[in-house]
């Protein structure tokens, strides 16, 4: 089961740095999104193994202990970026990588990230609606304050639907949003 078996191994006996690498990289990748970084590692373990894992073998795999890697897998869950197998002749669960990355990109967006925004957009729209009834200074200048907040906060939605839908559509529709964004992005 081990995803670095077939690699060459460098000369002190660990596997090939270069997976080593990406799995790192995938911890760092997901906890500058605010996850945990072993939450990253695990998921790109179970993304390049051709063979779902267990707990064990993700265990062994990734040097955590049965609590991180149980609580690990039950967020990974959480969130869809696994799926659980039962396989004949095994009393254990097995698990699997989500594969549809953009499914699992939708459910973050969906139910962590758009909630907050939404959140924040409403409460941003009703100070400023109290706000505009004080006409005073202050209440006009905490309104000015507000309103490119209540932009960026609609902005990210109306990004987040377009994504959402884009996600949801028929692979060619996907392909054509992406070449739009492309063509209209600035160089970074």
């Amino acid at each position: 089961m081990n995803i670095m078996a077939d690699m060459p191994t460098r000369s002190d006996g660990t596997d090939d740095p270069l997976l080593t690498d990406l799995v790192d990289a995938m911890g760092r990748f997901f906890e500058g999104f605010g996850f945990r970084h072993h939450l990253g590692r695990m998921w790109m373990t179970l993304y390049l193994s051709m063979d779902p894992m267990t707990q064990s073998d993700l265990q062994q795999e990734l040097g955590l202990s049965a609590g991180m890697v149980s609580t690990l897998l039950k967020d990974l869950g959480r969130w869809g970026a696994v799926r659980t197998r039962s396989l004949p002749d095994s009393r254990q669960t097995w698990y699997q990588a989500e594969t549809d990355l953009l499914a699992y990109v939708m459910s973050i967006l969906k139910r962590r990230d758009l909630p907050h925004v939404m959140d924040l957009d409403r409460e941003v729209q009703r100070a400023i609606s109290v706000l505009e009834q004080r006409e005073t200074h202050e209440a006009r200048r905490l309104v000015r304050l507000l309103k490119p907040i209540r932009q960026l906060a609609a902005f990210y939605e109306a990004m987040t639907s377009l994504v959402i839908r884009l996600a949801a559509g028929p692979p060619e529709s996907l392909k054509k949003g992406l070449r739009l964004v492309k063509s209209i992005r600035p160089e970074l």
